[in-house]
């Protein structure tokens, strides 16, 4: 994966502040979303080009992926307080939630979600004629 500078020297100043106005839409609440149009007219290009960039252009892609994963990670405490009052039941009618439980585990490394099974039996070849035979034998019994 590219580095935030190299993306940015892939993009125009337009590309690159399309992207912006397109994460900002992705995080903004249901009632504050602006259309693909608004977005264009914003940055001075038509919405056909808007759609262009995000199909045709790879760098763009990474770049607003890059962006929205910085903005994602600028909203970590809010997350880790909703999941305290989770735990707490604060929000919860006072009983505390098992999965915010069991989500805090697997974050803090305490639960896993693999179980390792070690087997010490001994691998044995199976050729094609004897399992044939097996299954001739096997139906000669259902018979």
């Amino acid at each position: 994966m590219r580095t935030e500078s190299e993306l940015k020297a892939l993009l125009t100043a337009q590309e690159q502040h399309a992207v912006l106005l397109l994460v900002e839409n992705q995080f903004a609440p249901k009632g504050n979303k602006r259309t693909l149009e608004d977005i264009a007219e914003e940055v001075g290009v038509s919405a056909r080009q808007l759609y262009n960039y995000r199909k045709d252009n790879p760098a763009f892609n990474e770049y607003k992926t890059l962006v929205a994963n910085q903005m994602l990670l600028s909203k970590r405490e809010i997350v880790d307080s909703q999941l305290m009052r989770l735990i707490e039941g604060t929000s919860n009618n006072g009983n505390g939630s098992i999965k915010a439980i069991e989500l805090y585990y697997k974050l803090t490394g305490a639960l896993k979600d693999s179980v390792t099974i070690n087997s010490e039996q001994s691998k044995t070849q199976v050729k094609a004629e004897d399992v044939a035979a097996n299954i001739e034998a096997l139906r000669a019994t259902l018979k």
